[in-house]
């Protein structure tokens, strides 16, 4: 590099008329000048952080913002938004004084190392849309739950809930296999409509009800996992007339079941529930009347 610079230099005096040559200053500009753009071409230096200066905007829209850094939302009226797009980070999410708009968007964790994410709370500009830790390194949630608009997806990794409840809406995904998903005690909520369990997951509690007269709502299992609840496993529908289903995402000529393990010394709270190919296992199962048995229907009044 110290070669090129030196031909370069050399070659500006050559071209440069004899009256400026003396000029010390336009000299140590130029130089400074064709350092910069030098390192820029030779190292590709990326930028580590984003941070988002007080009382500013930035607007993703359908695009893709990719932090090989941190996130910092500072006080004021900062604000990150994304319409339908994706944001990429290899460091930490700090959202504790700031607020986030994720539209319909996807905050994503991909780093090899270790992450943490301070969602800031679950009120209006705390809230996330898809989280998605794809990553192979550990990210942990910091002080605050986390409250999932859309979907959770764990597909590599390990994602840490670090004791904060989760919240989610749409599909959760936790791909056998290739992703590792540490409760730390947490509960993890299911407060959407019709709702999907991907992959296998170890859930310390675990909960969906129906609150009110909806016309009943689903809770669709993956038959090729096998999801493990330690603690509390809360499944209610709202009453005769709204109950909640769970199925097995084979359902067809020749279904496949779908694995549930119930933990010994957890506890179960069920009722008014259709119960369609499911395998429930662990020692001695039978709560309130229910046994969710495989290959059978079975309803709670």
């Amino acid at each position: 590099m110290v070669y090129f610079i030196k031909k370069i230099l050399r070659l500006f005096r050559e071209s440069v008329p004899v009256s400026f040559r003396n000029i010390k200053l336009v000299k140590i500009l130029f130089r400074y000048f064709l350092l910069f753009n030098l390192l820029l071409i030779l190292f590709k230096p990326a930028f580590a952080d984003l941070n988002i200066p007080a009382n500013s905007q930035m607007n993703v829209n359908s695009g893709t913002l990719a932090v090989t850094g941190n996130v910092n939302l500072p006080a004021g009226t900062s604000v990150l938004s994304t319409s339908t797009g994706t944001v990429k980070l290899t460091g930490n999410w700090d959202n504790t004084n700031g607020s986030y708009t994720p539209g319909t968007g996807t905050l994503e964790f991909n780093g090899s190392g270790a992450q943490s994410l301070n969602s800031g709370g679950t009120a209006a500009g705390k809230l996330f849309y898809n989280l998605k830790h794809s990553g192979t390194g550990t990210t942990t949630a910091g002080t605050n739950a986390l409250n999932i608009d859309g979907s959770f997806i764990n597909t590599a990794g390990t994602f840490v809930t670090g004791g904060q409840n989760m919240t989610v809406s749409h599909a959760w995904t936790n791909t056998a296999g290739a992703a590792t998903f540490t409760h730390g005690s947490a509960t993890v909520t299911l407060d959407g409509t019709d709702q999907n369990v991907s992959g296998s997951t170890t859930f310390y509690n675990l909960s969906k009800t129906i609150a009110a007269a909806t016309g009943g709502q689903s809770l669709i299992f993956d038959n090729t996992g096998e999801q493990q609840v330690e603690g509390t496993l809360t499944l209610q529908g709202f009453n005769a007339a709204n109950k909640l289903s769970l199925n097995s995402d084979d359902d067809d000529g020749s279904p496949s079941q779908s694995g549930l393990t119930l933990k010994p010394g957890g506890l179960q709270s069920m009722q008014y529930l259709n119960v369609k190919n499911s395998d429930a296992s662990g020692a001695g199962v039978s709560v309130s009347g229910v046994m969710l048995v495989a290959g059978a229907t079975s309803t709670d009044q």
